[in-house]
């Protein structure tokens, strides 16, 4: 195979050639939050770590990661998994110390990964009072000038593989400022905050970081160990309501199902009630978090009672109304004049007159029931809205409403629109000049005037007034 066809094939890799051999460096994966560990099942604990722990592996429940960032801060950003190997002498890396635990080290060369920190999963579900307790310590003060560069190891938490990363109030860290090589600090038992307890999923995790700055010199290489996790059984917490069942609207013979959401120790029990919230007589439905209501043809309210061995707590009350289904319009409407006679939901049959200038017209209809649909003249119209334009020819035109409703007949409103023909009036009605009078007096019959008006005047205004709309 040639090379460029070799290189081609590693798509996914990064390759490149030293002394004549083929390298290919694999990209880095993101960093994966470690499984939980059941504490309802007892205490997690971390004592040891071998060197000669497979590379890339770590112990059950735990990961460590490492970031890109040389002297990471507190808000350093993990860049991946550790793959590297547990024996390393020299380069950043993670060191498998036996029974004093793992070690953490960054230099100038990333070489197996820059520690970034390690990471345990809990899962506290039914479990208070979390307490952890550790030990840090220096296996390896760094140098600088004029004082050797300061790390630290602080104990950090998050809730559920999404949260935010928050630090254990203290803070609870471990500092390399002013130790010696092998000195060591058991921290513990610290209780993480109340929202770590009854979670799936909680983590807690001890971030390898920079607290100083330094104008250089080596770095402290810090171990953690002896890592210990207990619990205490939750109390029963009483229930309480996070969705309430919500009222509906239902069809006179339909069902409606109704559902409620609770919080609280478990086991839950559920008791649905008809009537108001507190009214106990008429039980209905099973032990469940939903209530299926039977064919009802009336207004009917419900409720649920949500309770286990610490309390209980009551739902509010859910009422579940009947449609009335109609064809009904609650109003009709037409564009530029009125009907006759006015609107009233039982009359079907109305008129309405437009001059001849007119010739178009928008009806707008407005149905009793939301579920009704409406036709204008064969074209659907959505309630209370204006209908398309429609024109209107000289003398009547019928406009129908028709109003469409599930298992009901169709109710159809008329509208004829009688439009004036175009006029056949000549005449003024009136005849102003803007100043002056007309001799005679204006009449309708009378067709010639006249006005007398001094030298200077140079010009007159004349306003006529039609005696027919529409006349021109």
């Amino acid at each position: 195979m040639k090379l460029c066809s070799l290189l081609r094939s590693f798509s996914s890799l990064t390759a490149f050639i030293a002394g004549g051999l083929l390298l290919v460096q694999t990209p880095a994966k993101a960093q994966t939050d470690p499984t939980p560990f059941a504490l309802s099942g007892g205490n997690f604990s971390f004592t040891e770590l071998a060197s000669t722990t497979t590379a890339g592996a770590s112990p059950a429940n735990m990961s460590f990661w490492i970031t890109g960032t040389t002297d990471q801060a507190l808000t350093g950003t993990p860049t991946g998994n550790y793959t590297g190997t547990y024996n390393a002498s020299s380069a950043s890396r993670f060191t498998g110390l036996g029974a004093n635990g793992i070690s953490m080290v960054v230099t100038s060369s990333a070489g197996q990964g820059r520690p970034h920190s390690v990471v345990v999963g809990l899962n506290s579900t039914g479990r208070s009072d979390v307490q952890v307790s550790w030990t840090g310590g220096l296996v390896a003060q760094g140098d600088g000038s004029p004082t050797p560069r300061a790390y630290g190891l602080r104990l950090q938490y998050k809730i559920a593989a999404g949260g935010t990363w928050t630090s254990v109030a203290g803070p609870v860290e471990y500092l390399s400022t002013g130790q010696t090589a092998g000195h060591s600090q058991t921290f513990g038992p610290t209780t993480l905050p109340a929202e770590c307890n009854d979670k799936p999923a909680v983590y807690v995790r001890w971030i390898y970081y920079s607290n100083a700055a330094n104008s250089g010199g080596s770095r402290p290489q810090l171990r953690l160990d002896d890592i210990s996790v207990t619990s205490t059984s939750a109390s029963s917490m009483a229930p309480t309501i996070a969705t309430q069942p919500t009222s509906q609207t239902i069809f006179s013979g339909a069902t409606a199902t109704l559902s409620v959401v609770a919080n609280g120790t478990s086991p839950l029990a559920y008791q649905w009630y008809q009537g108001t919230t507190g009214t106990t007589t008429t039980m209905v439905g099973t032990d469940s978090a939903s209530f299926t209501t039977p064919a009802l043809t009336t207004s009917t309210d419900y409720w649920v009672r949500v309770s286990n061995g610490a309390g209980s707590a009551d739902s509010n009350t859910a009422t579940i109304s009947i449609s009335t289904a109609t064809t009904d319009l609650s109003s009709l409407a037409l564009s530029g004049t009125t009907l006759t006679p006015p609107f009233a939901a039982g009359t079907l049959a109305y008129t309405a007159s437009v001059p001849n200038p007119t010739s178009s017209i928008t009806l707008t209809p407005t149905a009793v029931d939301a579920m009704a649909t409406i036709t204008v003249n064969g074209t659907p119209v959505a309630s209370g809205a204006a209908s398309g334009s429609i024109s209107l020819n000289v003398g009547e035109n019928i406009i129908t409403t028709v109003v469409s409703r599930s298992s009901l007949p169709d109710k159809a409103y008329t509208v004829t629109v009688t439009r004036a023909p175009a006029s056949n009036n000549a005449n003024l009605s009136a005849l102003t000049l803007g100043s002056g009078s007309l001799s005679p007096a204006f009449t309708g019959n009378t067709i010639s005037y006249l006005n007398f008006v001094p030298n200077a005047t140079t010009s007159a205004t004349v306003t006529p007034t039609v005696a027919e709309a529409g006349a021109t």
